[in-house]
């Protein structure tokens, strides 16, 4: 019986991915009486045995935290306080606590273009307060998401509870958060240079705030990936007609994720350059569903290529 399992399992074994948690299926009919008991032991583990509830919910919890900062993000724009902080140090500061820390601060905010094209004359101390407060408890929160992820991580990582592959992964995501933060201020820097048109409203650049959209829905996606991993590394079914019909529903999904994908990453240049605004009509942009600036946008984007697309989206 012995050399018989191990047949088994070495079968079973080889089609098998350990990176997706998704079994490959089989052929004969040692695969129709495959047990999920047999699944797991032919599995990558994740993390040492009886770790996988607190690591998978404190992967989930980061990956709730990052949600709450997309929408803190957004409220941050919605608010026009992304541009109120006009420096930006690795490890954050406390906000000015004294009447002359914040009218330094605010003299500091009056030498940039938003101020001087939007605001000047017309905003108080009080007013920048409200969105200087806005924009820090932004920065600040990713900061304690980073503590929140990266300390429970090397934590586990050094007593050897998250296996190598899942730490290779949690590794890549914990720079990428770093990264995040850089990202972030490469962003706002756009925002805070003087624009040679007069007229021109301070705005960061759009691609540059797709960038950083982009990687906060990597950060967030990874970190549910992981964690969902390390809670349920089998498939509910081990049947063979279970898998082949998962297999053919991750394919077939592949098509409105490309969609999702293509609609999220048009957002933040819809938002950017206020595109919204355009049409006041829906569906069609007054009479047609492709208005004729559009084409003429992409023609000339074809024939005079990168110059164009950057002009078009700082």
């Amino acid at each position: 019986m012995q050399p018989l399992a191990r047949r088994v399992s070495g079968l079973f074994s080889r089609h098998f991915s350990s990176a997706t948690g998704i079994a490959k299926p089989l052929s004969g009919p040692l695969s129709e009486g495959m047990t999920g008991e047999a699944m797991k032991m032919t599995l990558r583990q994740w993390v040492k045995s009886g770790w996988e509830k607190p690591v998978g919910y404190w992967l989930l919890g980061t990956s709730g935290l990052l949600a709450g900062m997309v929408l803190v993000g957004g409220y941050t724009r919605l608010s026009g306080a992304g541009l109120s902080m006009t420096n930006w140090k690795f490890q954050g500061s406390l906000p000015p606590n004294t009447p002359e820390a914040w009218e330094h601060e605010f003299l500091r905010y009056q030498e940039f273009p938003e101020y001087k094209r939007i605001h000047k004359n017309a905003m108080t101390v009080d007013e920048f307060k409200e969105i200087y407060l806005i924009e820090w408890f932004h920065r600040m929160l990713g900061r304690g998401i980073g503590i929140f992820f990266g300390v429970p991580f090397m934590f586990l990582s050094l007593s050897r509870v998250i296996k190598w592959p899942l730490g290779s992964r949690l590794g890549l995501l914990l720079g990428a958060g770093a990264t995040q933060g850089l990202v972030g201020w490469w962003m706002v820097r756009s925002g805070l240079e003087e624009n040679p048109d007069p007229y021109a409203r301070p705005r960061v650049s759009s691609y540059r705030m797709c960038f950083h959209w982009l990687m906060a829905l990597v950060l967030y996606g990874g970190t549910v990936w992981c964690g969902l991993s390390v809670l349920r590394p089998t498939p509910a079914s081990t049947k063979l007609a279970s898998l082949t019909a998962l297999k053919s529903l991750r394919r077939w999904a592949l098509i409105p994720t490309l969609a999702a994908l293509i609609t999220l990453t048009s957002g933040p240049f819809v938002a950017g350059l206020d595109a919204g605004r355009a049409f006041n009509t829906w569906p069609k942009m007054i009479d047609d569903w492709v208005p004729d600036e559009a084409w003429k946008f992409w023609g000339d984007l074809i024939s005079t290529g990168k110059t164009q697309w950057l002009a078009a989206t700082e």
